[in-house]
């Protein structure tokens, strides 16, 4: 076999001169994926090179390298890393983004390397995301992810229609997390089309198309795959207006369009669309649901920890977030061990039902977003999910607040049941993620629904009075009293008082009680199963 046949899924080489830049890069991807390093940095100053590792504690030399490369190699190894990431080599001072495939039978590698080239005023920078490719196909029921994330995916995952947005800052998980839905979508029998730029986790069964500038754009892909009879459509980013125009169209034609955007947080995704040009009655039409991951380190299995009250400047932050809780302690790594490149991911999920669609449509902000995405039960923004992991012991506090700044999520009003009986000491955190988790699992696993209510009182994190006492503050009471009137027990005229007298009292105490109080309501009455299950709303939201 000749020299170009052997070496044809790696760096070729054309004689002695480019030899061991094509040695060099080889060995440096192979040794790197070995090691288990996710992003490797060559920095071109003045005709020298100087590899590191960027990592998420910083970034550091590489130990096998040398610090510094001069030379004929530094020439050569610019050239074919430029050429195998087909970019074009007559363009030195504009940002390029490209692909490379290495692939090590005896090692059993295949690696897909995302490459961004950019010009410095001293050089240039290169950074190459590394990722092994059958890693990268992850299946999406091994994501760990809370049974409350689980089911509203599922249910995206189930029908044709809407446009559901995956969103975070580069590193956060979410091309990786796409693609196992994608392939979770193929493995359904859908008929997946991709526009990406580049392919960043070549996967056989789905047809995934790259961008070319100016010549093939998201837009002209899209046209071509509604042609094609695409059950399922990801366009790799949405980042301009002629994408988010094309989104908009196409998630009216019956095909479920998937994509990702460049947004902190989930709320932040509106926002972002609306800046693209996207008319926010069509967002409210179209979107379907909103997913931003980011990924957490973890604390390795061998290291020693010790269970620590948060200090003062944990508490504020754990309070600026939202997720302060009294009793909270977390785990503090006291071996000589470092947090693990091992990471989990966490999940901002909002749903875009009719309570965040009224919102989106009357131009409502950030923290009122939140507050009508807080009844869902899958809803925790990343921040409490990271306080979440560390309780549990598997991150530290530490991570999280290294990871998340509190100055992304406004101060909003929590409206679930489970988070306002936390506020009011009635259970902790830990009972309520139970008894959320066990309401998906009741539909999961035995197809039946389970209100929150329910669930917290059948894992007896809290009783059916101190249930009704705190729904009675919450802005659902209105609607519940709406039992009553329908069934003949109220008659609605004396109740909107007793209303109007709650509402100026900032709902500080139960409107079942004030009703109570009044003769109107009697215990017995408040205690009838069928009032928690009602739904219907009975009376007018004046």
């Amino acid at each position: 076999m000749s020299r170009l046949g052997r070496q044809r899924d790696q760096f070729i080489y054309m004689g002695p001169e480019d030899k061991p830049a094509a040695d060099f890069l080889n060995e440096l991807f192979r040794r790197a994926a070995l090691e288990g390093m996710t992003d490797i940095q060559l920095r071109f100053v003045h005709g020298a090179m100087r590899p590191v590792e960027v990592a998420d504690s910083g970034v550091r030399l590489i130990s096998w390298l040398e610090p510094e490369y001069e030379g004929d190699l530094v020439k050569h190894v610019e050239e074919k890393l430029r050429a195998r990431a087909s970019m074009d080599l007559s363009e030195q001072f504009i940002p390029m983004d490209g692909a490379i495939h290495l692939r090590y039978p005896e090692d059993g590698l295949k690696l897909s390397l995302r490459a961004s080239f950019l010009h410095t005023i001293v050089g240039s920078t290169a950074v190459f995301r590394l990722a092994r490719e059958q890693a990268q196909r992850l299946a999406y029921r091994d994501i760990y992810m809370p049974l409350a994330v689980r089911r509203v995916i599922d249910q995206a995952l189930a029908v044709r229609a809407g446009t559901v947005v995956v969103s975070g800052p580069m590193g956060s998980g979410k091309t990786t997390q796409l693609m196992a839905y994608m392939v979770e979508l193929r493995d359904r029998g859908e008929n997946v089309k991709t526009a990406e730029e580049p392919v960043e986790i070549p996967t056989p069964g789905i047809d995934q198309c790259e961008l070319v500038p100016g010549k093939v754009t998201y837009p002209m892909l899209a046209r071509a795959f509604l042609r094609q009879r695409a059950h399922r459509i990801m366009i790799g980013e949405t980042r301009d207006e002629e994408t988010a125009e094309a989104l908009g169209r196409n998630a009216n034609t019956g095909c479920q369009l998937w994509t990702t955007t460049h947004s902190d947080t989930s709320a932040l995704v509106i926002e972002r669309l609306l800046e693209l040009k996207m008319p926010r009655d069509l967002i409210a039409k179209t979107l379907r649901l909103i997913i931003a991951p980011r990924l957490v380190r973890t604390i390795p299995a061998e290291a020693t920890v010790e269970w620590v009250a948060p200090n003062e400047s944990s508490k504020a932050w754990l309070k600026a977030v939202g997720a302060y809780h009294p009793d909270d302690k977390f785990p503090v790594i006291v071996s000589d061990h470092d947090m693990s490149e091992t990471k989990m991911p966490i999940f901002e999920v909002i749903q875009i039902d009719d309570r965040v669609r009224r919102v989106i449509l009357a131009g409502g902000d950030a923290k009122e977003l939140y507050e009508a995405a807080s009844y869902q039960p899958q809803f925790e923004t990343l921040a409490e999910a990271g306080v979440r992991l560390a309780r549990e012991g598997k991150t530290t506090l530490s991570a999280i607040q290294s990871l998340l700044n509190p100055a992304l999520w406004p101060t909003f009003e929590r409206q679930r049941l489970d988070k306002r009986l936390i506020a009011s000491g009635v259970i902790t955190p830990a009972q309520a993620y139970q008894a959320v988790e066990t309401m998906a699992r009741a539909a999961i696993e035995e197809h039946r629904i389970l209100e929150l209510w329910e669930a917290l009182i059948s894992t007896g994190a809290a009783t059916r009075l101190q249930v009704i006492e705190c729904l009675g503050r919450t802005k659902e009471a209105v609607d519940l009293l709406g039992y009553f009137i329908d069934n003949g027990i109220l008659a609605e005229q004396p109740v909107q008082h007793v209303i109007e007298e709650w509402k100026r009292g900032e709902r500080r105490q139960s409107l079942f009680a004030m009703c109570i109080d009044q003769g109107l309501l009697s215990n017995e009455q408040i205690q009838d199963e069928a009032f928690l299950h009602y739904r219907r709303a009975g009376i007018s939201h004046n």
